[in-house]
């Protein structure tokens, strides 16, 4: 939840939002033209990005740079343009579980999950220079997904997409909200 929600970078204000919520297993869309706000107002929702106001998770204020790292831990954002390490696609997915200290099986079996959610799990030997822009942004997904996010931001991730890859990657996102009880932002124009 956000109250008084405000940005401002050099002495100007990019947004002003005065009251946001999301409850468990809502989804939301941020629609705006281009240059309104949209994304920054997503990273500061999301711990990302410093804001004045009121940012409570899990009904505590998001105060500290300890309660902003707790936040962080318990979403996961996925942007316009898919951000992959060099490496596999199974490496990809299982970055944010090395960085959290899970044990190399339990990464193996939860990264098989993701990719088998999303119907890449044939590409997990690939590698980065391989894929599709397709399939690189189903990587970027299954990587935040990976991680059981109790709220996933969604920066534009279908913006770069052909219409007949956004469709299928629509109908396996709406699939995995209804399977898990993922709470959403989706920001798009």
């Amino acid at each position: 939840a956000a109250e008084d929600l405000r940005v401002r970078v050099g002495g100007r204000t990019l947004i002003e939002v005065p009251s946001f919520h999301v409850h468990a297993g809502e989804r939301h869309v941020l629609m705006g033209a281009n240059g309104s706000g949209k994304s920054t107002l997503l990273r500061a929702l999301s711990g990302l990005m410093r804001c004045t106001g009121v940012l409570r998770f899990d009904g505590r204020v998001v105060r500290s740079a300890r309660d902003r790292a707790a936040l962080r831990r318990a979403t996961a954002s996925v942007f316009q343009n898919p951000y992959l390490l060099s490496t596999t696609v199974v490496g990809n997915v299982e970055t944010g579980l090395r960085m959290r200290g899970v044990p190399a099986e339990e990464r193996r079996r939860r990264a098989r999950v993701a990719l088998e959610m999303l119907g890449i799990d044939h590409l997990a030997g690939r590698r980065r220079d391989g894929l599709s822009g397709g399939e690189a942004q189903r990587v970027s997904i299954a990587r935040a997904l990976v991680l059981e996010p109790r709220v996933l931001f969604l920066d534009e991730p279908m913006a770069a997409l052909d219409p007949p890859t956004r469709r299928s990657l629509l109908a396996d996102l709406f699939a995995v909200f209804n399977a898990r009880d993922i709470s959403a932002v989706w920001v798009t124009h």
